[in-house]
């Protein structure tokens, strides 16, 4: 089998809504050399079927495993919990309310944006302090917008564990076990190398090579040359400035 190829979507695949440049070549290149692989995403705002039509709107044939933190975490719910408190944004809130809230067992932290205010805040650290375990639907400490970076779930999510003294349950990156689900799905055996795509240094690139992973960073989001610059260890096997870079890297380690 050649090397599996994990692809984060936002930062590397889009930027908001736009399609970046280059993600059919990486598409044709990775299915003409059969490389198995599937997107990998962090995102509590969009499931898979939220995605699927995305791409297809955009003359990209969906023929390829998409997981999301959303979905691992509607399934998670359901498998071991009978109360939950989910903070999340209206649409994904939506999906997620699949148990009660009432005396929830469990906390659960998504993407709020604007509102992780001081209140909801106190309100959380006050379920956990009621007894509510701790559920992360992902860490990422920073995301990137059309205004900039900007505090990320992870941020909230480390705050509430400091506040409350307990760890988070963590469903998506970089938790090994995500890696872990997106590789069985494409039928990669587990502790094997794979590649992983990523424009987030830490959550993508970093976690994945801890898992046997070789980590491609695409500067075509939240992490830029000189935020790679202050790093001293866990640097990337590629930098890739564009998904051509990318491409060319995947091609050269095919041929290793």
């Amino acid at each position: 089998m050649k090397l599996p190829v994990l692809i984060d979507i936002d930062g590397v695949l889009r930027s908001g809504d736009r399609l970046l440049p280059h993600v059919r070549e990486l598409f044709d290149f990775l299915r003409l050399h059969q490389h198995p692989f599937c997107l990998l995403s962090n995102s509590t705002k969009q499931g898979k079927e939220d995605l699927e039509p995305y791409f297809e709107q955009h003359g990209i044939a969906v023929d390829f495993p998409i997981v999301t933190a959303l979905d691992v975490t509607k399934a998670y719910l359901l498998a071991h919990y009978s109360a939950a408190k989910v903070y999340a944004i209206p649409s994904a809130l939506r999906k997620l309310t699949v148990l009660p809230d009432q005396n929830p067992q469990v906390l659960v932290v998504g993407d709020l944006g604007e509102g992780f205010t001081y209140a909801t805040l106190n309100e959380m650290l006050r379920y956990l302090l009621n007894g509510a375990e701790l559920l992360a639907m992902q860490q990422n400490a920073i995301g990137k917008n059309e205004n900039g970076h900007y505090l990320d779930a992870g941020s909230f999510v480390a705050a509430l564990e400091y506040g409350s003294g307990k760890k988070a349950k963590l469903l998506g990156k970089p938790a090994p076990s995500y890696f872990d689900t997106a590789l069985q799905m494409i039928g990669a055996r587990i502790g094997k190398p794979f590649l992983m795509l990523g424009d987030d240094l830490k959550v993508d690139v970093q976690s994945a090579m801890q898992v046997g992973g070789k980590g491609i960073l695409l500067l075509t989001g939240k992490t830029t040359e000189g935020m790679l610059d202050q790093q001293v260890e866990g640097k990337p096997d590629c930098v890739a400035n564009d998904l051509l870079d990318a491409i060319q890297f995947i091609s050269s380690t095919h041929a290793n």
